[in-house]
């Protein structure tokens, strides 16, 4: 097995030499959407991805489900 190359960071996650991220869409208009997407990205900035939380209203959501590269 070849260890990872040493310019990577420790604390991060890495797939296939890229740094493993991750997008948390949540509907803006629930008021305790946001809370609850901050504690998973904390969980998930522990296990080493970093994540982007973006709110959108539900038609947005519902438009860009329809994309497959969503």
């Amino acid at each position: 097995m070849t260890p990872p190359p040493s310019n990577l960071d420790t604390h991060k996650l890495y797939k296939d030499g890229k740094e493993l991220t991750m997008t948390i869409v949540i509907q803006n208009e629930i008021p305790f959407f946001p809370q609850i997407a901050e504690q998973i990205q904390e969980k998930l900035t522990a296990l080493g991805v970093t994540t982007h939380i973006v709110a959108l209203p539900i038609s947005e959501i519902k438009k860009s489900l329809q994309n497959p590269e969503f």
